[in-house]
């Protein structure tokens, strides 16, 4: 049984509004054989190419980890590279493919098309309303002090 709005937490609620948001761009994604990180590591180097995973992780909101696992399959497909830069010879950065460019510039237009569909099924207002109030409680979140984990740990936030 799914916990009703009242009974759920606000974690929950934000974890069940991101999948139902992502849901058909996720489909998009699976046809074009991609996952939803792959897609903002693509965005992220279309942005700015040449990154070192670590940097990349932080702007693509993810693990080391998943990045370079994702790196890894990213580059079997072609769509990215791994190369040492020029005047840093200690470290390696991810590079865009041709093919890695082209996808990247394709596929913010789905993106914004499944947005569009999801600000019209709320309704403009109420649409604008809540990119308001999400704001103002991100900005109140990473502005705190007070974030710590299960662990009672204070918890620093990656920007």
């Amino acid at each position: 049984m799914r916990a009703t709005p009242r009974s759920e937490s606000l974690t929950g609620l934000f974890a069940r509004a991101e999948d139902a948001l992502l849901m058909p761009f996720q489909a998009q994604l699976k046809s074009r054989g991609l996952s939803i990180v792959e897609w903002r590591v693509l965005k992220t180097l279309l942005a700015e190419d040449g990154m070192r995973i670590t940097d990349l992780a932080e702007r693509a909101r993810s693990l080391q980890v998943t990045i370079t696992q994702a790196i890894g399959r990213m580059e079997r497909a072609g769509l990215v590279s791994r190369r040492v830069p020029s005047g840093d010879r200690r470290s390696r950065c991810v590079y865009l493919s041709g093919r890695g460019r082209r996808a990247a510039r394709q596929l913010p237009t789905l993106a914004r098309r499944d947005e569009r569909a999801a600000s019209r099924a709320l309704g403009a207002p109420a649409s604008r309303k809540l990119k308001k109030v999400l704001l103002r409680f991100i900005d109140s979140i990473e502005g705190s002090t007070l974030l710590h984990n299960s662990l009672g740990q204070p918890v620093a936030l990656r920007r």
